[in-house]
């Protein structure tokens, strides 16, 4: 699939659900869709959001228009989100391309994506056989710290959208 076909299902994603919804595309709507399509592989937290939102056009976004609108992102299955501490949960874009998992790093916060070998996924399938369970789909979140946060003792950077895996 061609990256400019990818954004133009991203961004029908997008204004579909607030057209089910019966939400008008609002100025602030807008421009947290225009951020989102723009920063593809981002994993970010709502304040994070809020905040470059402000930067770009000052007073463009509320916090609770910025967390609303997460809410139903997540709820029709267009971002997902991530939980990287207590209260805490990162956000983004679901995907259109491809599946993946992720490590959630417990002391910084950072995510790191990975694609499942054949073999997870064969051990998944022979689970859910073994029980008689036809999966829809599934999540898989590894918590833990990176060694170099291990051993540094400092934070690793929270925005890294590095993958493993392919």
């Amino acid at each position: 699939m061609s990256k400019q076909k990818g954004s133009d299902l991203v961004r029908e994603r997008f204004y579909r659900v607030f057209l089910e919804h019966n939400l008008k595309l609002t100025r602030p709507r807008r421009a947290l869709i225009e951020h989102l399509m723009a920063k593809k592989g981002w994993h970010f937290q709502a304040e994070d959001l809020l905040r470059e939102l402000n930067e770009k056009s000052p007073g463009v976004a509320s916090r609770a228009t910025v967390y609303r609108t997460l809410d139903l992102l997540v709820d029709s299955e267009v971002l997902t989100r991530t939980r990287v501490h207590e209260n805490s949960y990162r956000y983004e874009l679901a995907d259109v391309e491809g599946h993946h998992h992720h490590m959630v790093d417990i002391r910084t916060g950072r995510v790191l994506e990975f694609t499942g070998d054949e073999e997870l996924h064969r051990m998944l399938d022979r689970i859910c056989a073994e029980q008689g369970f036809k999966e829809h789909y599934h999540v898989l979140e590894v918590y833990g710290e990176f060694e170099q946060a291990q051993q540094s003792g400092e934070d690793v950077p929270l925005h890294d959208p590095g993958q493993l895996g392919n």
